[in-house]
């Protein structure tokens, strides 16, 4: 947790500033794989208690629309949406401006300023999937930290085995993760893996098996004394 390459976090980020993404992820043959009866995603969001739900890199919230026009099965009872980027964070604020819905900004590592103990249920899609991996470690930790016993968090996150190469440079733009790695430092920060599933991603001949893992975690003890010293260091480090 000392090595957290910020300026990798934010160049990242900055990457995500401006993208034709986020018009083209709004097309219903992009939410389709999400949201769709009998997909995996909504096999997975079935299974999180919604009375207090934290997207996480919503972008220009077209899950969380998703989630609040009752598409999950279920409405949120409250909602709470972060990004890293400004831009975002606006577009959030104003295209549910009549929902009851918080938007924050946050640091690209942590969910603060969420307090501790206070949401259901996390949900990250076609997001973590970009994030260096010692970025979702500072996330997988404090996950820890704002879950309730008994919340769950579901995340998409890449498996991709290619540990030293540049994400934009890989195959979907993966960075570097895997289904185990992944496990192992959810187990370490005192969450229960609940289930994993490795997902293909892309169509056609851009089709790359198992490139993805769709993993999800659920809290069933307090906070470990470890994980809250850790998370203390990381928050003194932010800029």
């Amino acid at each position: 947790m000392t090595t957290i390459d910020l300026a990798r976090v934010r160049g990242i980020a900055a990457d995500w500033k401006q993208s034709p993404y986020y018009d083209r992820a709004e097309e219903q043959d992009w939410l389709a794989p999400f949201w769709d009866e009998g997909t995996p995603f909504r096999a997975s969001f079935a299974q999180l208690d919604l009375t207090s739900t934290l997207e996480l890199a919503c972008g220009h919230g077209r899950h969380a629309a998703q989630v609040l026009e009752g598409r999950s099965g279920a409405r949120p009872g409250r909602m709470v949406l972060m990004d890293v980027n400004h831009g975002n964070v606006a577009y959030c604020r104003k295209r549910f401006r009549r929902n009851d819905v918080q938007v924050w900004r946050n640091s690209g590592l942590d969910y603060y300023p969420v307090p501790a103990s206070s949401i259901t249920a996390i949900f990250c899609y076609d997001a973590m999937v970009h994030f260096e991996y010692d970025c979702v470690i500072s996330y997988l930790y404090d996950t820890t930290r704002v879950l309730r016993i008994g919340g769950k968090a579901l995340f998409h996150h890449s498996n991709y085995a290619a540990p030293g190469s540049y994400w934009a440079h890989n195959p979907h733009s993966r960075n570097f993760m895997t289904k185990d790695l992944f496990a192992h430092i959810a187990q370490r920060a005192g969450l229960d893996v609940v289930q994993q599933q490795l997902l293909d991603w892309g169509e056609g001949p851009a089709r790359v098996e198992a490139i993805d893992c769709l993993t999800l975690l659920q809290k069933t003890r307090p906070t470990p004394s470890r994980t809250r010293n850790l998370l203390r260091h990381v928050v003194a480090r932010l800029p």
